[in-house]
């Protein structure tokens, strides 16, 4: 009988132990600091990147003719990662500039454009 509740008891706790799951097992170990990436800005589904903002002029419409169509300027970021970036929507008058230096912090936007892949801006700001 002694044999017999020491062999559950036993079991009973091995069970116990492989159940538990470490809810730090992901945490840097104590006394550890992790410097965070960039502005420690992004999380889940955003990115950072620094880059120049340029303005591209696109015609639209008309019939293929000597006629042409409507141009419209558009802003781009050449990012220093060599992607050039559409921002959708209109940038904020303060970076609708060519030449000004950028830091951006961005969600996918879904895609690529005409000239280059599509952004939706959650932070910007001058560099």
């Amino acid at each position: 009988m002694k044999y017999l509740f020491l062999s559950v008891l036993m079991i009973g706790v091995g069970i116990g132990v492989v159940g538990c799951e470490d809810d730090d097992a992901d945490a840097p170990a104590e006394g550890t600091v992790e410097e965070p990436a960039g502005d420690g800005v992004a999380s889940a589904g955003t990115f950072e990147f620094t880059g120049m903002v340029d303005g591209i002029a696109i015609e639209h419409g008309g019939d293929g003719g000597d006629a042409g169509g409507a141009i419209t300027e558009v802003y781009v970021i050449r990012g220093d990662d060599g992607v050039n970036y559409d921002p959708q929507g209109t940038l904020p008058s303060e970076f609708d500039e060519a030449g000004i230096r950028v830091w951006v912090l961005a969600e996918d936007g879904g895609g690529t454009s005409s000239v280059g892949k599509r952004i939706n801006i959650v932070r910007i700001r001058r560099l």
